[in-house]
């Protein structure tokens, strides 16, 4: 370091100023890339864990209005679960029965028919159903 006049050179402490803010600046990002990726690290392992539970559900509740469709005389009904993700990450899920005694029911009966499906639905927030009779 030289010494003019008794003051430190005013180059020597300007170099020395920006480097430390360019270091303080390094540190900052590192510690933003850090955090940002144990953020997203337990974002996207909650979003895996969220669709393997949506995935047991879904089964669940095919079976169970299978086994509901069966004891109301509609054996070996096709039924189908299909969904709809949306923009705000809501799930619109549709599902269509299909037996060849149900295209004979009226409006009300079908009607009283698709509550009861509704009803065996799982509650998770985010998601709606809705129930269709495939006519064939």
């Amino acid at each position: 370091m030289r010494i003019i006049n008794g003051k430190e050179n005013v180059v020597e402490k300007v170099v020395k100023i920006i480097m430390g803010i360019l270091m303080t600046v390094l540190v900052v990002i590192g510690l933003a890339f850090f955090v940002s990726g144990t953020v997203l690290s337990q974002t996207e392992e909650a979003f895996i864990k969220d669709e393997a539970t949506l995935r047991v559900l879904e089964k669940e509740y095919v079976s169970a209005v299978r086994e509901y469709l069966e004891k109301q005389g509609f054996e070996d009904s096709g039924v189908t679960l299909t969904w709809i993700t949306q923009e705000d990450g809501s799930r619109c899920y549709e599902i269509l029965l299909h037996h060849r005694k149900m295209n004979t029911l009226d409006l009300t009966e079908r009607e009283e028919l698709f509550t009861e499906v509704r009803k065996l639905a799982f509650e998770v927030a985010g998601c709606n159903f809705r129930v269709n009779l495939l006519v064939s």
